[in-house]
């Protein structure tokens, strides 16, 4: 069964091969060392990609955390000082627009990269290319109304945004 055809590419995924991608990705991650406790920047387009690493994070029971490109400086670093992440997981335009901000946290300990890699960061075509039994595959046992899946931002309307915390209970609610 189809689940997205890529509007530009005309490319076609199917449900099987996105949990493939989520299942390779999650153990990947789980390999580098992100489990319960950790918290997961996620900073690129929104795309199939961004998704399947968005729910592999949450599959590692690591709490995972957008960032928007377009967010600016600011924003980005108030986000990011709300939320904490040991991990960023981002593209090159957001790495270019924000180093300056990643690299002034004491907080960030690792980089992966969706695009190109400097020294310092893994590549994601690495977490990409293991392949797992998704037959097998199991998620992070987590506790669903007391982990943190997700670590969304409030629009700010009556100041700085504000993290909002939601549990594993709360997306599987909604």
């Amino acid at each position: 069964m189809i689940r997205r055809i890529n509007d530009e590419t005309g490319e076609e995924t199917t449900y099987g091969e996105f949990l493939q991608d989520v299942a390779n990705i999650s153990i990947s991650l789980a390999a580098l060392g992100i489990g319960k406790g950790h918290t997961v920047a996620i900073c690129s387009a929104r795309n199939n990609t961004f998704v399947a690493t968005a729910l592999a994070v949450i599959c590692t029971g690591a709490t995972y955390t957008p960032l928007d490109v377009t967010a600016g400086k600011a924003v980005v670093r108030h986000n990011l000082g709300i939320a904490k992440p040991s991990y960023v997981i981002c593209s090159r335009l957001f790495w270019d627009n924000y180093k300056d901000v990643l690299s002034s946290l004491d907080f960030i300990e690792h980089y992966v990269r969706f695009d190109d890699v400097p020294e310092d960061a893994t590549a994601f075509a690495a977490l990409r290319s293991r392949r797992v039994d998704v037959g097998a595959f199991e998620a992070a046992d987590v506790r669903g109304a007391d982990d943190v899946a997700m670590v969304l931002y409030s629009s700010g309307t009556t100041g700085p945004s504000k993290g909002v915390l939601l549990t594993h209970l709360n997306l599987l609610l909604s």
